[in-house]
């Protein structure tokens, strides 16, 4: 009797892609085992969307590492993913990716990564789902659907192709109560930066998944980053004109997946770092700077903004009216999200009041 395991011929694009994985990618994949909730933030040409599917079709057939040393369950399992829209989304980006063959950098040719002979039907107009012959299941939904299209469903896998809007991210979860191994949410994206705006910082993703994962608040997290260059398949040569007419803001984001800042856009000559009285240069303060409370040539005022899906915005500043530091203003802005979650402007205002208790 022969020991041989056949594997099916359109098996292999998706068996020799791990090969090709680079380090980033492998850490994505693997610390899935002993995390709930894992994102992969990186920058345009880093591979993040192949890694996502490849995960997802891998979990779909019973081929993922995980599922391989009996960490994850055997299938069939039920993928939910976000997705900003579908036209975009599913009918171009999931396609090209899965569906079409990829030219390599030494000149070989992988083929398409999702083998069509173990699926059962393909996604419709009228049924956005791709069901499998051993009954596994990926639905797609996205961002431009109302916010109670997402909830009710149950499923083992969330997976957001992007970044998604919060609210629905948030009723999504709730989808994995009954999850298979407990569940896995995986996230693929390059932080968003508004192009004809220019007017946004960083998103919720920063402050609830990245922020958490770098401070050790949370063990369930756990972040991958990734740049352009840690991509062996991207060439010197094409970041250097990927790069070509592009702001500082626009290389951060999109070539290293950091997030946009408020600083230069609020303040095109901020200089990001500690103030020197002396030179009168430096916009940074240290952490443990005195406030002048109840300096008489000082006057403070403060502001309040109430935000629904998240922490308060909080901004105070003051000012020297009179005496040799006159003209001078020291602005804090914003408070940590994590103190003031779920406050209103009453808890919040309450709570400063409570803290610096000063009368101003």
């Amino acid at each position: 009797m022969s020991d041989k395991v056949i594997i099916p011929e359109d098996h292999m694009p998706w068996l020799q892609w791990q090969e090709r994985h680079y380090k980033q990618q492998e850490d994505f994949v693997y610390h899935q085992k002993d995390h709930w909730e894992v994102v992969f933030k990186a920058g345009n040409g880093t591979g993040k969307t192949h890694i996502l599917y490849w995960c997802l079709i891998g979990y779909s057939l019973g081929l993922h590492p995980l599922q391989t040393i009996g960490a994850f369950p055997e299938p069939p399992i039920t993928i939910k993913v976000l997705l900003n829209d579908f036209e975009h989304g599913l009918d171009k980006i999931f396609s090209e990716t899965c569906l079409e063959s990829q030219d390599m950098p030494d000149g070989s040719v992988i083929g398409p990564m999702l083998p069509k002979s173990q699926v059962l039907k393909f996604w419709s107009r009228d049924d956005r789902s791709l069901r499998w012959n051993n009954g596994s299941h990926i639905f797609f939904q996205t961002s431009e659907q109302k916010k109670k299209l997402h909830s009710g469903t149950n499923f083992d896998i969330l997976a957001c192709d992007e970044e998604a809007y919060k609210q629905h991210y948030d009723e999504s979860k709730r989808g994995l109560r009954t999850a298979k191994g407990g569940g896995k949410i995986l996230h693929s994206f390059t932080p968003p930066f508004d192009e004809e705006s220019k007017n946004k910082g960083p998103s919720w993703t920063k402050f609830e998944l990245i922020d958490p994962f770098d401070s050790g608040e949370s063990e369930d997290i756990f972040v991958v980053t990734a740049c352009m260059k840690d991509n062996p398949a991207i060439t010197d040569d094409f970041i250097r004109r990927f790069s070509k007419g592009k702001t500082e803001q626009q290389l951060r984001i999109q070539i290293y997946g950091e997030y946009p800042t408020w600083g230069r856009l609020i303040f095109p000559s901020f200089e990001p770092y500690l103030w020197d009285p002396k030179a009168k240069t430096g916009n940074l303060l240290p952490y443990d700077f005195e406030t002048p409370w109840n300096d008489p040539d000082v006057m403070f005022e403060m502001a309040v903004d109430w935000h629904g899906s998240k922490a308060p915005a909080v901004i105070w500043t003051y000012e020297y009216l009179h005496g040799p530091n006159k003209g001078d203003v020291v602005v804090f802005d914003e408070i940590s999200p994590t103190e003031a979650k779920n406050y209103t402007i009453l808890d919040t205002s309450i709570a400063i009041r409570e803290h610096e208790d000063t009368g101003h």
